[in-house]
């Protein structure tokens, strides 16, 4: 075998050993896509399990950050209330990762009063510490 074909052969295992590797969730994702397979379900205990017992949630509304939830025990019960008065699921797409940041693009589906789906996007920037959510950020709908 010549040598330009041994090259290209090689480069072309190279290329696919990396595509391959990118596909893998990291350690932080992993957490994230945890949480939301418990949202999916309702199960605030296993959600609440990802947390860390400070964790913060903020809405960012316009130019302000608002803080939502502060705190372990604040969350899960504002997630029991709002997991109990609604039918939403979502979706994870677009990750951006760095560090213990990483960005999601997070899709919510829910079926309207009338039977009709629905569905909307946001991105939320979730801080990941010690294999806990520590922090999220939550911007709105666009």
């Amino acid at each position: 075998m010549n040598h330009t074909i041994k090259t290209g052969i090689s480069a072309a295992f190279i290329v696919f050993v990396a595509a391959c590797t990118q596909n893998e969730a990291s350690p932080e994702q992993a957490v994230i896509e945890q949480y939301t397979a418990a949202y999916n379900e309702a199960d605030v205990a296993s959600m609440a399990a990802l947390m860390s017992d400070t964790v913060q949630w903020f809405a960012i509304e316009g130019g302000v950050t608002v803080p939502m939830a502060d705190g372990k025990e604040d969350l899960s019960a504002q997630l029991t209330t709002y997991l109990a008065s609604t039918n939403t699921t979502s979706t994870l797409s677009d990750w951006t990762q760095n560090g213990a940041f990483l960005s999601v693009i997070e899709t919510a589906s829910w079926s309207s009063q009338s039977g009709e789906s629905m569905s909307q996007s946001s991105l939320a920037v979730y801080e990941i510490r010690n294999d806990r959510i520590q922090r999220v950020w939550y911007y709105p709908t666009d």
